[in-house]
């Protein structure tokens, strides 16, 4: 007897999975998991490697240190007329790592790590509507930017198709592997 349970058990166990995943509950939960990786999906396709000749991201913030010992965060588009229109203000960072305030559309995280007495390697993160990633070398008048990525919600639009067909295909699938699992135990 106690060894008939010991045998049920996986399949009852099985009985279990396959219901939850073919239910309509999981069906949301894998679009919406679904949408999460398409969205980092096309993120990474849109990736730029400067050093491959790529243009970097206009979205992307970078920080320059105002002499007043104040940071401040800087579209990259933005970057050399703002340094050129505040003497004295430099691209390297006094701090390794901080948040500064930009305006009213977020935040951007950095940190710096020494290169050189001359520069710096600093990565940086735009958090607000469109969120931007920037890896750049900085000197005290130069910017060079190397890799820039960001996530905006035409990303999540866009991976709604692929999501639904996913959520479709695993709810699907999860039918068939429940009716052969009831239909090899009757």
């Amino acid at each position: 007897m106690l060894l008939a349970k010991k045998r049920t058990f996986p399949m009852n166990l099985s009985r279990l999975f396959t219901s939850l995943v073919a239910s309509r509950w999981f069906a949301v939960f894998s679009f919406f998991v679904s949408v999460y990786i398409g969205i980092n999906v096309f993120s990474i396709r849109d990736a730029r490697d400067v050093s491959r000749g790529q243009k970097p991201h206009a979205d992307t913030y970078v920080v320059i240190a105002i002499p007043d010992g104040t940071l401040r965060g800087v579209p990259l588009r933005e970057a050399a007329a703002y340094r050129a229109q505040h003497p004295g203000a430099t691209f390297l960072l006094p701090s390794v790592s901080d948040v500064v305030t930009v305006d009213e559309e977020g935040t951007v995280s950095f940190s710096a790590r020494q290169l050189s007495t001359e520069s710096q390697l600093i990565e940086a993160k735009l958090q607000a509507e469109t969120s931007a990633f920037i890896r750049y070398t900085a000197t005290s008048a130069e910017i060079q930017p190397q890799y820039t990525r960001i996530w905006y919600d035409g990303f999540m639009f866009a991976s709604f198709p692929y999501a639904l067909l996913a959520a479709l295909a695993v709810r699907w699938l999860a039918k068939i592997l429940r009716s052969r699992s009831t239909n090899g135990s009757s």
